[in-house]
């Protein structure tokens, strides 16, 4: 869902239905806790990527 959101978002910042300056930036664990994830969250139009560390990456 959240992924669809993101889209929506970006497409209507691209058209200037909200303001450019606009940042998205996601937070809580989306299920993307990887690089590829990542990079397509930013395709779709993320400006911003929290990745939660836990110990078992450490």
């Amino acid at each position: 869902m959240e992924k669809v959101l993101l889209r929506i978002l970006a497409k209507m910042r691209e058209f200037v239905e909200i303001a450019r300056d606009t940042k998205f930036k996601l937070s809580a664990h989306p299920g993307a806790g990887n690089p590829a994830s990542a990079k397509l969250f930013e395709n779709i139009g993320l400006d911003s990527f929290n990745l939660s560390v836990t110990s078992r990456w450490i």
